[in-house]
């Protein structure tokens, strides 16, 4: 995997940690990436959710 491929992993995972809040439907995951991942990155949804799994 590439070294910037690993900072955007690193970033998208700080960004969802900070505002993802389990339980909570108006912090969830899919909010939060249509909120903040989406118009920074630019990434779908299925990738994001990759990202998160991704060590």
């Amino acid at each position: 995997m590439h070294e910037n491929t690993k900072r955007r992993i690193q970033a998208v995972k700080k960004l969802a940690a900070k505002h993802y809040e389990e339980g909570n439907l108006a912090k969830c995951h899919k909010s939060v990436w249509r909120r903040f991942i989406l118009p920074v990155y630019g990434i779908g949804y299925r990738t994001y959710l990759s990202y998160l799994k991704t060590e």
